[in-house]
């Protein structure tokens, strides 16, 4: 019937002017899959026919990257619904191969001493932080640049700002090794992470790639 399978009450998420708007699915048929309107930060989105989204479809083992064209509106049971297009297209992604992109940014991290000692008095414990350049990041995890001599096995608290909203993971060292600096580029696999902000980070990742594909196309 759909290109994906599509499950009713499932997330979605709706990218619009560098914007992430969570809405869910309300029902699916051969043609059209209703929506409901989507939302950001209490802000709803007040699509039109005709307007083209791009979208993001989160099952459980596979997200799906689509772009569609909203076909109408309609209120349903007293519940406000937007109509688009089944994607003919879409990228999918098994969770477990998350989507890796490149960025530049600082963020804060400490060593630990496991996975296991992330406790609430460490989480809280906003001393011995140190700087770190991000070089990239997926939803499994992400490579940074530090100057200490951080070696394969250690563990690290990460503190990364996504969302809009500070993201404390426990990440283990599982690359390391010199740059033409002396620096030190470290491969960091995310060990204690929840589910939530786990989505979060790949929200965050997708956003990225809209604005980096965006830029690249201003330049050509």
């Amino acid at each position: 019937m759909n290109s994906f399978n599509i499950k009713i009450n499932a997330r979605i998420d709706v990218y619009w002017n560098e914007e992430i708007y969570k809405s869910n699915i309300q029902d699916a048929g051969e043609n059209y899959i209703s929506i409901s309107i989507p939302v950001s930060q209490g802000r709803y989105l007040p699509l039109e026919k005709g307007d083209k989204i791009e979208a993001i479809y989160y099952e459980k083992l596979n997200l799906y990257k689509f772009e569609s064209i909203v076909l109408g509106r309609k209120i349903e049971n007293n519940v406000p619904q937007i109509f688009i297009d089944v994607p003919k297209i879409f990228i999918k992604i098994q969770r477990r191969n998350y989507v890796r992109v490149d960025t530049v940014e600082y963020i804060k991290y400490k060593k630990i001493t496991n996975k296991y000692s992330l406790t609430d008095k460490v989480i809280n414990d906003e001393s011995d932080y140190q700087k770190a350049m991000l070089l990239d990041i997926s939803g499994g995890g992400m490579k940074i640049k530090v100057k200490e001599d951080l070696k394969i096995g250690d563990f690290i608290l990460a503190d990364l700002f996504v969302e809009e909203v500070n993201i404390k993971v426990a990440g283990k060292v599982v690359r390391s090794e010199k740059d033409e600096d002396n620096g030190k580029v470290c491969g960091i696999r995310f060990e204690q992470i929840d589910a939530s902000s786990r989505e979060k980070i790949i929200r965050y990742v997708f956003n990225i790639m809209r604005k980096q594909r965006k830029a690249a196309l201003k330049e050509g």
